[in-house]
Parts: C-alpha cells; structure tokens; sequence
C-alpha cells in the first residue's frame, strides 16, 4: 500500500512529465496540430510504439525509450508476453514509467514487479535524436545554434516501429530537444 509519501512523489513526478511533454505537439495536417497532453487523453487514436516514441522527445537525453515484453495476467487472450514499448526517466534521483497503457505514471521498480518486462532494448533519447539528425542529413543552423530538421525514417530499425517519426519536425539546441511535432494524419 502507497503512503502519503509515495503519492506524492508520484503526484510530482507526473507534473514534471506533464511539464516536459509540453515541447511536443502532433500534426494531424490541414492545419490541425494539438498538444501531446490533449493527444494522450485519446488513448484509443495509435499504440504505445507511438505514445512513447512522441513522449521520449520530451523527456531528457539520458531518458529511456524501451521495447520489450510485459505480461498480462488479467487479459485471457495474451497468455503470452505482449509486445510494448514504454519510456523510463529519471526525475529526483528515482526511476519512473509512462506507459500509455496505465493512467498516470509510476515507479520502475512497482511497474517491473507487476508487468516483469523482457526487454528488446532500451536506447537513450540523446541517441535516438543523434540518429534521426544523422539519417537527416542537411541541417540549417541559425544564430540561435536551432537546428530545425524534418524527420524521415531512412532504417528499419526496431524503435522506428511504424514510422513513429516519419514526416515529423524536429528543434533541438545544445543538443537538447527544444520542440518535436510528430505528423499523425489522421485516419478517416
């Protein structure tokens, strides 16, 4: 059973997430964008190779995106390990998951325990943005040190699963990711 110590420090560090998820935004076209906040209170539009792919842009660079199996052991139909993706990130020296799966985020040790993860990789952010700039190509650099890159997926490498950031906007300085718009037309 949580304390009142625990609730809050999990109440904290939903709010840091909340807070950093805001320099992402998903481009639906036609001039439609919204906030990766509004975007998650629709679970139902993609799946979490998505969710996190979009989150992970606003977190850190020495933030987690991971891929792996975690079992279900109320779901009849998955008696086997589910294929997922996930984002771990450090916030006051604990380790936390947002899984777009569960309504809030948690602690890494409570999610392991509960869903036992076997883990397919688990890549730092500042990698994935390294690599995407990289298959980029052509950066244009301003006075402000903005690099400002459009996003194609060039590798088929498992974290772009399904083009998770093809057709995406991408602002970083220093090396940190200042903006991310993900292109998500949507499906009619």
């Amino acid at each position: 059973m949580w304390g009142i110590g625990d609730k809050w420090q999990c109440w904290c560090a939903q709010c840091y997430f909340n807070r950093r998820i805001r320099r992402v935004q998903v481009n639906h076209g036609l001039g439609w964008y919204e906030s990766f906040a509004a975007y998650l209170d629709h679970r139902y539009r993609d799946n979490c190779y998505y969710y996190s792919g979009y989150a992970i842009m606003g977190l850190l660079g020495t933030d987690f995106l991971v891929r792996g199996g975690i079992q279900l052991e109320n779901d009849f139909a998955w008696r086997r390990r589910y294929d997922h993706g996930w984002v771990e990130f450090c916030y006051r020296q604990h380790w936390w998951v947002f899984d777009s799966l569960l309504s809030h985020v948690v602690r890494r040790r409570d999610y392991y325990a509960r869903f036992r993860p076997q883990l397919t990789f688990r890549l730092p952010q500042r990698e994935i943005v390294e690599r995407l700039l990289s298959e980029a190509g052509t950066l244009t650099v301003d006075d402000y040190r903005l690099q400002h890159v459009r996003v194609e997926q060039t590798s088929d490498d498992h974290y772009f699963t399904s083009s998770v950031y093809g057709g995406g906007r991408l602002w970083c300085r220093d090396g940190e990711v200042t903006e991310f718009i993900a292109f998500d037309p949507p499906s009619f």
